[in-house]
């Protein structure tokens, strides 16, 4: 039923591209998870055909979900609880599909680090309003507390998205954080990739764990078509442009922000590109001396 609601034509005719130019290595899975599903090269060079099929049955998986969905929603209806009720639904990751050589998560690209996040509340949101604000996931525990009139502890890194919720058009943050770690195995990271967000970049910043000293970084610039390609309503990085000395100021300017946000977010973690700065363990040393 739901794979009958797709034309394959559509999908044979998105060309998968070639991996984002200058990305370093390590932007890129340690794992291949798409070559772990049974019928698919362990190397992931999947045939035209073979991606058209895994794109066409990704789409169709949407909207069984969609359709569950909406049962629930129905289902508050019919029992006269939906003027009561909150309902958020929200994924843990984003999803590639072969953009840029690359299939599945575990990436700090946009495609990866974009997540599905949907609220209804009943007298605040707006049936089938969106909003361009850029937040994150740690913004629904602040939010539902102040929906639910509940106390917020001190010391939260969300905020709450009640305004953006009666205002969409209201502006989010001025960054967003996302990060991954390798290798992709239950045990302490060799390898750790910060990613901030703006309205228009990308900075990407991968550090050797637990030395915290700089491997690679990567720049985007998304408007399109200089370091982006928008592809339907998301953007796929097409170049790193961290070297381009036309960007110079961007990358200086970010790579602050990018200090900051770890020096807030992550207390122990010193960014590389402020060697003045004492890495906490240091002083502790000091101290006792």
């Amino acid at each position: 039923m739901y794979w009958d609601m797709y034309d394959p034509a559509v999908f044979r005719s998105q060309a998968l591209g070639a991996r984002t130019r200058g990305a370093p290595d390590v932007a890129y899975p340690d794992h291949l998870e798409l070559g772990g599903y049974r019928g698919v090269p362990k190397d992931e060079r999947v045939w035209p055909e073979q991606a058209c099929h895994l794109r066409h049955g990704y789409y169709a998986c949407v909207s069984y979900v969609d359709a569950q969905v909406g049962k629930v929603l129905s289902a508050l209806e019919r029992l006269r609880l939906a003027d009561n009720t909150i309902v958020v639904l929200w994924g843990d990751h984003g999803y590639s599909l072969g953009e840029a050589d690359h299939w599945c998560k575990d990436t700090n690209f946009e495609l990866d680090t974009r997540v599905p996040l949907i609220m209804r509340v009943p007298g605040v949101t707006i049936a089938g309003a969106s909003t361009e604000a850029l937040i994150e996931y740690v913004d629904i525990y602040p939010t539902l507390a102040e929906l639910a009139g509940l106390p917020v502890p001190d010391g939260l890194d969300g905020t709450s998205l009640v305004p953006i919720l009666q205002d969409p058009l209201r502006p989010g943050r001025e960054l967003v954080l996302s990060q991954f770690s390798r290798p992709f195995k239950p045990s302490l990271p060799k390898v750790m990739g910060y990613s901030i967000r703006t309205d228009t970049h990308r900075y990407t910043r991968w550090l050797q764990w637990p030395e915290r000293t700089l491997m690679a970084e990567e720049l985007y610039d998304y408007a399109p078509p200089s370091g982006a390609l928008r592809v339907g309503a998301f953007l796929v990085e097409r170049e790193n442009l961290v070297q381009d000395p036309a960007y110079a100021e961007t990358r200086d300017r970010l790579r602050l922000r990018m200090d900051r946000v770890l020096r807030e977010r992550m207390a122990e973690t010193v960014p590389p590109s402020e060697p003045g700065v004492e890495k906490p363990e240091n002083k502790k040393k000091r101290n006792k001396q």
